[in-house]
């Protein structure tokens, strides 16, 4: 706003005497701004919006440097390039209203990765850490070269590594956005998970030639994943037998990372990357 006539409450503070004004400006701090409500309420109906559409959520997990972006741009420029694939790609119908600030923006993030990065990632230069906002998951569309066979909807998670990062107390982990939290406990078909392990840690022992640094290194990002199982676990409640887990992780430098993921359960594969 660059007026006070732009802002109806600024503007009639600015009109009262000053003990009524600081009144006005105090219950306006306390109540949530028009778009923010707007926000909470089309995050709510996120999962009802990915059922109507059919779209499969595939939500991926991991700390920051983990490589979830570069996993997902890998993934979608194989099929946009590669003609083995068989199979056309297209974004799909979007899942939030562009009518709002929220979800223009929302929808912007989704095309520029969809676009930008990946085009990136073909020209090898990797993806640029996430800045948005907020997660949001980018609607993909993949149509088979064969006639006969129905095309697929799948609508992956991107979103920031330091949202999965553990707290500083041991045993207290990061609350999910509400985005994703919304989206574990009202989506009521089956889903799928795809586990980060960071691929840096042995690159930053490498680097610094420190064993111990790279070990301490692991237990932040290994207490990030073990966050992310848990609030997991607990937002998903009756339908954790509907989904389907990938652990995507290098091979282990320290034996208590290897054990830690050995031990996650309900996984349906581990893979070394």
């Amino acid at each position: 706003m660059n007026s006070r006539t732009d802002d109806p409450i600024g503007n009639k503070a600015y009109n009262q005497p000053a003990d009524e004004r600081d009144e006005t400006l105090a219950k306006a701090q306390d109540e949530p701004p028009v778009e923010e409500g707007l926000q909470k309420d089309l995050t709510r109906r996120l999962a009802d919006r990915l059922i109507k559409q059919e779209f499969h959520p595939v939500l991926l997990f991991g700390t920051r440097f983990s490589g979830k972006s570069t996993l997902l741009a890998s993934l979608l420029g194989y099929i946009k390039r590669d003609p083995d694939a068989a199979v056309a790609m297209d974004i799909g119908e979007w899942l939030v209203p562009t009518s709002s600030e929220f979800g223009a923006r929302l929808y912007d993030d989704a095309l520029s990765f969809f676009h930008h990065t990946v085009h990136a990632f073909l020209e090898h230069r990797p993806p640029p850490p996430t800045r948005s906002m907020d997660p949001f998951f980018i609607p993909v569309v993949f149509t088979p070269s064969d006639k006969s066979m129905p095309p697929v909807k799948f609508a992956f998670l991107e979103s920031k590594g330091e949202w999965y990062h553990a707290q500083e107390t041991p045993g207290k982990f990061q609350q999910f956005r509400e985005e994703i939290a919304e989206v574990l406990m009202q989506y009521t078909n089956g889903l799928s998970v795809i586990h980060m392990a960071p691929y840096s840690t042995n690159e930053r022992a490498d680097a610094d030639g420190s064993d111990d640094d790279a070990a301490l290194y692991s237990d932040i990002v290994d207490n990030g994943l073990l966050g992310a199982i848990t609030m997991y676990r607990r937002l998903r409640k009756t339908s954790l037998d509907l989904d389907r887990h990938l652990i995507l992780r290098r091979p282990a430098r320290h034996p208590h990372r290897a054990a830690f993921l050995t031990g996650v359960g309900g996984v349906d594969h581990q893979v070394h990357h």
